[in-house]
């Protein structure tokens, strides 16, 4: 498939990046099983080389190498879990933090210096004119 997608890159190159994936997609979908049998040819020789590799990988590092490798993983998945369970609980409702009194008077008073952009609100907000 990566070769695939690097043969036909060059001709897209002037399109954003999701258009091209999804252009490359479309014509692999519409390429007749006989046309996609070099890329998957190609598949299957770079994935039975990646497995000796990395069977030979596995088979040449030390135990205390191995053991600190899934000590890593291990503790990768838990970051990974624990950034989940913390998106989850803001999309329940759980406030991020306690509000300072900045924030209480930011709130209070934005509306009053509304602006066209931020840079203009901010402008606004700090000018005189805008505090009560």
């Amino acid at each position: 498939m990566l070769q695939f997608c690097g043969n036909v890159y060059y001709l897209l190159s002037e399109m954003k990046l999701q258009d091209i994936t999804s252009k490359i997609g479309q014509q692999w979908r519409n390429m007749s099983p006989e046309q996609k049998q070099p890329f998957m040819e190609a598949y299957v020789r770079d994935m039975s080389l990646f497995k000796v590799k990395h069977e030979r990988y596995w088979a040449e590092i030390t135990p205390e190498r191995r053991q600190k490798l899934t000590l890593e993983k291990r503790e990768k998945m838990a970051k990974r879990l624990a950034r989940r369970q913390k998106k989850e609980a803001g999309k329940l409702g759980k406030p991020k933090r306690t509000r300072s009194a900045n924030n209480i008077y930011m709130a209070e008073h934005f509306e009053d210096c509304r602006g066209t952009t931020t840079a203009v609100t901010n402008t606004t907000f700090n000018g005189s004119h805008c505090l009560t």
